[in-house]
């Protein structure tokens, strides 16, 4: 720009008209620069408010972006803590099933115990039964071989002494004293 203005002046010397002519060529050069300087400025402003406009964009969607990944890693935590929890009932549920098992195998365990002595003692009682019935039969047996006896007795008291014979029923009387002698108690008291 210096330039042209020293060699404005040394034409202006020279020529009049040619100076006019590079004054305007000058002062269009100059308010090309300034009208180019502006619109360059304009240019900038534009592109960096639209730079602006965008960052403010991408960070609402980096803040919204942010929001969803807090909001999915939150709702990830609570659906971890909601599985650990049903896990937790599942072993809950496991365990008290187990103890419902064992519980029903002590139960199955006890129900065979029971039906095992229940038979013990339907056998006993069987057994007790047929004791009672034999040591019925036999104090019937032996209260009609008493009561046998006990005529036997009576017919020999009546007979004479002289006889030294021995019938089948003194035969049976001696060997029901001698029966009573071998155990210990006294027939007479027992006739």
């Amino acid at each position: 720009m210096v330039g042209v203005i020293i060699r404005c002046q040394r034409h202006l010397l020279d020529n009049g008209f040619e100076l006019a002519c590079t004054m305007i060529m000058f002062f269009m050069a100059f308010y090309t620069i300034i009208r180019v300087g502006t619109i360059a400025e304009l240019f900038n402003t534009h592109a960096l408010v639209s730079i602006e406009e965008q960052q403010k964009t991408q960070t609402s969607m980096l803040d919204s972006i942010l929001n969803i990944s807090k909001t999915v890693r939150s709702e990830t935590s609570k659906s971890n803590d909601m599985v650990d929890g049903l896990v937790e009932s599942t072993e809950t549920v496991a365990h008290s099933m187990k103890e419902i098992s064992d519980a029903a195998s002590v139960t199955a365990e006890n129900i065979y115990e029971q039906s095992t002595m229940t038979q013990t003692i339907q056998e006993a009682i069987d057994e007790t039964v047929e004791h009672s019935k034999n040591a019925v039969d036999a104090a019937m047996d032996s209260d009609r071989d008493l009561k046998t006896v006990l005529k036997l007795s009576k017919i020999f008291r009546h007979r004479p002494n002289g006889s030294h014979r021995r019938t089948k029923s003194q035969h049976f009387h001696g060997r029901i004293t001698d029966a009573y002698k071998g155990s210990g108690r006294n027939y007479r008291y027992d006739l």
